[in-house]
């Protein structure tokens, strides 16, 4: 293996493919992250979330994120996974999540029509409410 940023995308891959068993056994999401390398070793950051609760219940993590900190960010928890539209434009778009490391544009949204991710601010969204 090379070290490099093109082999490391290759690994990351397989790594998550190796670990989907011990994401069933603990009720995980794992997630391998950034490589830090040099020429004779890396660190990889690997992020675990809980997909299984206390009672056996799915958990979706981004949802649960959404709703502990949607009213900072003038949202409802109802909004987690609603449609709306962006200022100015005729697509319809999806609330996917809040990335509260943001300092701008902290929203995740997804093109209905493509499944293409983008952020934006809260300002910039026009809710599908009835």
């Amino acid at each position: 293996m090379n070290f490099n940023k093109q082999d490391f995308t290759l690994f990351r891959q397989d790594l998550k493919k190796a670990l989907e068993q011990v994401e069933k056994k603990y009720g995980l999401r794992i997630t391998p992250g950034q490589i830090s390398y040099d020429s004779l070793s890396f660190v990889i950051k690997l992020t675990a979330e809980k997909t299984v609760g206390k009672n056996g219940e799915e958990i979706d993590p981004e949802k649960e994120n959404f709703k502990q900190i949607c009213n900072l960010y003038g949202l409802e928890p109802e909004d987690y996974k609603a449609r709306c539209h962006i200022t100015g434009e005729s697509q319809t778009f999806i609330i996917t999540g809040i990335n509260q490391r943001a300092r701008k544009n902290a929203i995740q949204i997804t093109r209905e029509s493509d499944g293409q991710k983008y952020v934006c601010s809260r300002a910039m969204i026009v809710l599908d409410r009835d």
